[in-house]
């Protein structure tokens, strides 16, 4: 399952003091995700609406169960915990899985529920959309085909 996070500032976009980055840090450190995940660190690419060319903008994360996502929401809390009150306080978890988009606040258990519904929705619905089978192809009748005993579509 692939898993693209970030931490952003509640009222300002971007990645302000390169939150994203320790929590990437942060991340490889902790015991129960570092070790059982693939974790990349990427930038904003010109399909995300932005410019920026920061170091790490986001995190790729390639987990093997939902027990490792539920992990991931964890230990933001415990990173979110680790900043400065004020700080932290303003910091957000952007989790991204397809089309679905999660914003976490403070990494409760809650806030790990929600994701665990949103992934396994978007697993359901990848399950159901790969076992629809394909229709043939639809062939439009030629324009000006020849009728009947006519050897061309031309006029007489």
């Amino acid at each position: 399952m692939e898993l693209r996070v970030r931490v952003a500032h509640a009222e300002v976009p971007g990645d302000p003091a390169n939150w994203t980055g320790a929590f990437a840090d942060w991340l490889v450190e902790d015991r129960r995700l570092g070790r059982h995940a693939d974790i990349r660190r990427g930038r904003s690419s010109p399909s995300d609406g932005r410019m920026s060319a920061d170091l790490v903008s986001w995190i790729s994360l390639a987990v093997a169960s939902g027990s490792l996502a539920t992990d991931l929401i964890t230990v933001y809390g415990h990173f979110r915990a680790s900043l400065p009150r004020r700080v932290g306080s303003a910091a957000r978890l952007i989790v991204e899985h397809g089309e679905s988009r999660i914003i976490i606040e403070e990494g409760t258990a809650e806030d790990a529920a929600r994701v665990m519904r949103a992934l396994n929705a978007a697993q359901a619905e990848d399950e159901e959309t790969s076992h629809i089978p394909s229709a043939p192809p639809v062939v439009p009748p030629a324009a000006n085909a020849p009728q009947g005993g006519e050897t061309g579509g031309g006029a007489a």
